[in-house]
C-alpha cells in the first residue's frame, strides 16, 4: 500500500501474516513451516523536494521463525531501520545511505534443516554506503 501524504511525501507498506502448518509430514505434522515468519512487513516513507533533494527512512520487521522441522530452535525476530539521502542534477544523483542504523543483531537468512546445525548466517551490522547514479 503506498499514500500520498503532502505534496511529495509519502508513505508505503507491506505486511504478511503467514499460516503454514506442515501436514503429513510424520512426526512433524502440525509444526510451522520453519524458515517462515508469522509475521513479516516493511514501512517507509520518502520525500522528494523540487530543489533536487530527496530522503527515506524505512522500518523492516520480522517475526521469529523456526530453523527446522521439529521447530527446537527458532532465529528470533527484528526490527532494521535504514535511511537515505540524496541530491539529483539533471541525469545524476548523489546519495549516501545508512542500513541497520540501530545495530541489529540478527539473522538475515536461516539456513533450514541444516544437516550440522548451522542454521544461523548472521547479517552486517551497521553500515552504510554512498554512491552516484547516471542516466541517459
Amino acid at each position: 500500500m503506498r499514500t500520498r501524504v503532502r505534496g511529495s511525501l509519502s508513505i508505503e507498506g507491506t505486511y504478511a501474516w503467514s499460516h503454514c502448518i506442515l501436514e503429513d509430514f510424520g512426526a512433524f505434522s502440525g509444526n510451522r513451516l520453519p524458515g517462515v515468519p508469522a509475521h513479516a512487513g516493511t514501512v517507509r516513507a520518502s520525500y522528494t523536494h523540487a530543489s533536487g533533494w530527496d530522503g527515506a527512512a524505512s522500518l523492516v520487521l520480522a517475526g521469529q521463525a523456526f530453523v527446522n522441522d521439529a521447530n527446537a530452535e527458532a532465529a528470533d525476530g527484528y526490527v532494521v531501520v535504514a535511511a537515505s539521502l540524496g541530491y539529483r542534477a539533471r541525469r545524476m544523483r548523489l546519495f549516501v545511505r545508512g542500513e541497520n542504523l540501530g545495530d541489529a543483531r540478527y539473522t538475515s537468512r536461516p539456513q533450514v534443516n541444516d544437516a550440522s546445525g548451522f542454521f544461523y548466517y548472521p547479517a552486517p551490522g551497521r553500515h552504510g554506503s554512498a554512491g552516484v547514479e547516471v542516466g541517459w
